[in-house]
Formats: C-alpha cells, structure tokens, sequence
C-alpha cells in the first residue's frame, strides 16, 4: 500500500499520510488549512457513509445575494434613478459567483467516521470513484492488519483482563474470527509463557 493519498478539487486539497500508528489528515483549500493525526485504534473503518453535499455558507451567500439581486431590479423598477440603480451590476455579479461556487462545490463524498477527531472525507465524484473504492479496501485492510498484529501478541507482562478486552474488541470490531478469539483467549488463560498471536500474512 502507498504511504500517501492525495486528491483535489478545484481549491481543495486533501492528503492522508499513513504513519506507524496513525494518519496525518490534512484539508487545504484558499482560506485555512487544518492538519489532524489519528490513531489506527480511532479510525471506525466499519462505518463509511457515502453522501452529497451543498456547501451551507456558500449557498446561504448565494440566496442572500438573489434576494439583493431581486430587490435591486424592483427597486429600479419602482425609482429608475435611485440607489438601486447603482447596487444592480454588484448584486449580479455577487450572485452569478456564489453560484458558480455553490454549484462546483457541491459534490459526492465519502466519510469515514472515527472515535474522537471528527470524520475524514474523500471526494468522491464520477472521476473519483474507482480510486476511492480501491483505497477504502487498501486502507481498512491495512488498518485490520496493523491492530491485529498489535494487539494478538500475548504478552505476560501486561495484565491479562486488558489482554481480554483488547481480544474481545477485535472479535467485535470484526478484524479477528470467533475461532481465532476462542483460541487465543485459551492460550490466554491456560499458558503462563509468553506466546505469539495470530498474525496478517
């Protein structure tokens, strides 16, 4: 799997870095740009949503500067030589861009939902779509891989009710079989020497 995705669209810009226990999360776009790291035990890679979306703030401009744009024309209408005479051209041309902004940024994403830093979001359009399906399998396959390697390793100096919560998290988390938890629960409770898990081949 690469160490890095990336994707932009129009003025925004995305990347997620694979690192040894996390992702860096970065958004970029022309006003701010935010970074975030989240751990792999954070990542909820069983709940992907797919979604479509409309900026609010870009399409309350939009509504806000028709509004203008109506009254502007009723205003000269009503007193062709008044203020609205004046307001007509910049409440046309304010409309016509948030327009064009509400309509390119209203998009197709996927979110992928995490335990405490907020969800991470791909673009996921007609042009994206075969990337993104084929990173969402990479990405939760590494993450499954990395967990279960983590935390089947038996270890003697950690206590054995964490060992068991850990166990019982990844057969409910579904990155473990029922088998494979019975099995090292057993090996768990009856062994006393340190003893090696199941691991990703």
């Amino acid at each position: 799997m690469t160490k890095s995705f990336e994707q932009k669209r129009f003025f925004n810009k995305l990347i997620i870095d694979f690192q040894e226990n996390g992702i860096l999360y970065s958004r970029e776009n022309i006003i701010s740009s935010k970074q975030s790291f989240i751990e792999y035990e954070n990542i909820l890679f069983q709940q992907i949503t797919k979604e479509t979306k409309t900026d609010k703030f870009n399409l309350f401009v939009c509504i806000l500067s028709a509004i203008t744009l109506l009254k502007s024309l009723i205003g000269i209408y009503d007193n062709p030589n008044g203020i609205y005479k004046g307001l007509l051209p910049f409440s046309f041309i304010f409309f016509v861009v948030f327009l064009v902004v509400t309509l390119l940024g209203r998009g197709k994403f996927v979110t992928i939902a995490t335990a405490e830093n907020g969800p991470i979001k791909l673009f996921n359009n007609k042009s994206d779509e075969n990337v993104v399906n084929q990173f969402l399998k990479d990405f939760t396959k590494y993450i499954k891989s990395y967990l279960k390697s983590k935390y089947t390793d038996i270890d003697s100096d950690i206590p054995k009710e964490t060992q068991l919560e850990n166990l019982f998290w990844l057969k409910r988390s579904k990155i473990i079989s029922k088998q494979e938890y019975e099995s090292l629960k057993a090996q768990l409770l009856n062994d006393t020497s340190p003893l090696k898990g199941f691991h990703s081949n």
